[in-house]
């Protein structure tokens, strides 16, 4: 096992990925220390637009039960507002976006796209700055969200895994992408408790600057070259493909299996549920249980703490035992373990306990990319990750949409009905998981050949061909 991870380690060092890592890290950080103080400002400000008489209520200030109205129904509006630009962001505008930038990425690399997404990550900065000073209500960040969030780092990133990391630890190499996500939640949000309110968004500030200058001097480019001439004489056709790469080309990749639509499937329900966690829990916490900033926190660094744990440490040596289609099932089952068990919930640890028990369902997304990667050219790996994310971002817009409704009509008699719901739709993924063929569609009959992008096999050649029709 530790052979394992030495291998992988001098891999990340050897081809210089451990600094896509470290820069995540601190953008990822940065990003982390708005979590304690965020929902609450949202929840006030939302509240204080309710009365509409000039008083300013803090929500916090209140026990569950003795809390204003206006307070209760100010929880649905964040969510309300908060899932509707979700909706925007990701089945209007991701959908459309990460797709072409996938593709276009493929041909000139992925650092223009990572460096974009960073500096688009400071516009909800620079509002949350002006509400702090008076000048705008910070409802607005939802706007702003909307558009500047669509261009993601996570599907450039993990495309750049894809072109350095050999296929068979690459599953384990997204882990620890999302393993930097991890650390950043088990860091960020204990420090943004600690420091003054005031000083919070310019901390961001910092942060996401360091990440660009990161991004723009340390990091070397790694996309496939469009001028490569031995890859473009094997598949003549894949650039000219990969440049129309859009939403009829991501329609294509999803589609053009058994295994894909499967798995398309498991990641729209993942993805849809996940982001009732992540648009309602805070609400539905303090809502329920009278969740402060500082439960807030420690509910953020056990669930990095969980997180790490499994995606830096366990992935690869459960990947390793009991293969990604099993993992996959296990991180579906336990996800929706997770979500009825937040319902159940009457104390904070017991809340607190539930999340800890969902880390290990964050293997889902970094195996479903993995199989998706491995059944996928060389060529084309940025199509495949903006296609998947693509798709993502679909069910990550209409899924909360139709929770934050039920959430909002409920809010007042049961707001946890979303996450039974949620519960419901991760066991029906877990039975699609249940049928996959891990020999037959998890590829493992194929095999890349030295340093070119020729695959072998019955199966991926056929994937090939139907993806690239131009080649044959």
């Amino acid at each position: 096992m530790w052979a394992e991870y030495g291998r992988l380690l001098s891999m990340l060092w050897r081809t210089d990925t451990y600094i896509l890592l470290v820069i995540l890290l601190v953008q990822l950080t940065g990003s982390m220390l708005l979590v304690p103080v965020l929902p609450s400002l949202l929840a006030d400000d939302f509240a204080t637009a309710r009365l509409n008489n000039g008083t300013v209520l803090h929500c916090g200030d209140y026990e569950p039960s003795a809390a204003p109205e206006a307070c209760v129904l100010a929880h649905g509006d964040v969510v309300t507002w908060s899932t509707t630009s979700g909706f925007f962001q990701n089945a209007v505008f991701s959908i459309l976006v990460s797709p072409a930038l996938g593709a276009w990425s493929d041909a000139h690399g992925r650092r223009p796209v990572i460096l974009l997404s960073q500096m688009l990550s400071v516009a909800p900065i620079a509002v949350l700055i002006l509400h702090m000073s008076g000048v705008t209500r910070l409802c607005w960040i939802y706007v702003v969200q909307a558009v500047t969030q669509s261009v993601s780092v996570i599907a450039p990133s993990l495309a750049y895994m894809s072109d350095r990391i050999d296929r068979d630890d690459r599953a384990a190499a997204f882990g620890l992408i999302i393993a930097s996500f991890s650390v950043a939640i088990l860091i960020g949000p204990p420090i943004g408790a600690l420091l003054p309110l005031h000083a919070v968004p310019y901390a961001t500030l910092l942060m996401l600057a360091a990440a660009v200058v990161g991004t723009a001097v340390f990091l070397p480019e790694s996309g496939r070259n469009a001028g490569d001439d031995a890859n473009d004489a094997l598949h003549p056709g894949t650039q000219r493909s990969s440049m129309r790469a859009g939403f009829v080309n991501a329609l294509q990749i999803l589609r053009r299996s058994p295994l894909f639509v499967k798995l398309t499937a498991i990641l729209v329900i993942t993805a849809a549920t996940g982001e009732v966690l992540q648009d309602m829990l805070i609400q539905y916490l303090q809502l329920q249980l009278g969740f402060t900033p500082a439960d807030t926190s420690i509910m953020f660094m056990v669930l990095g703490a969980g997180a790490l744990l499994v995606q830096g440490v366990l992935l690869h040596m459960l990947l390793k035992w009991m293969g990604e289609t099993r993992l996959l099932l296990v991180g579906l089952v336990v996800g929706g373990l997770q979500q009825m068990f937040l319902v159940l919930a009457t104390s904070k640890w017991q809340a607190i306990g539930a999340v800890a028990l969902g880390s290990l369902s964050s293997v889902t997304f970094p195996t479903i990319s993995g199989i998706k990667a491995n059944n996928s050219s060389s060529q084309e790996q940025g199509a495949v990750q903006g296609a998947l994310y693509g798709a993502r971002a679909l069910a990550s817009g209409l899924g909360p949409l139709l929770f934050g409704f039920i959430f909002r009509l409920f809010v007042d008699e049961h707001p946890g009905l979303p996450f039974l719901l949620g519960s419901v739709l991760l066991m029906g993924a877990a039975l699609i998981a249940w049928t996959l063929d891990e020999e037959r569609d998890g590829g493992v009959d194929v095999q890349r050949v030295g340093t070119t992008s020729e695959w072998r096999g019955v199966e991926a050649e056929a994937l090939l061909r139907s993806e690239l029709p131009h080649a044959t």
